[in-house]
């Protein structure tokens, strides 16, 4: 990997690839928990409201006369 950002970078030295494959990797890890936070939320979304139990319109007694 070190080589493959040495060359897309254009780094000619180790070193210098490496600086930047640090950053590379901490951001990558950055956009991944955001991501996951983004899909958390629209998961919670969709389960919001959902009835799990009997609370809906059919589940209520009201008066028969």
């Amino acid at each position: 990997m070190t080589k493959e950002l040495m060359q897309r970078m254009g780094q000619s030295t180790m070193r210098a690839a490496l600086i930047y494959q640090h950053a590379t990797d901490e951001r990558a890890r950055e956009i991944a928990d955001r991501l996951d936070e983004l899909v958390e939320r629209q998961i919670e979304g969709l389960t919001e409201g959902t009835p799990d139990d009997d609370e809906g319109a059919a589940g209520v007694l009201g008066p028969t006369d």
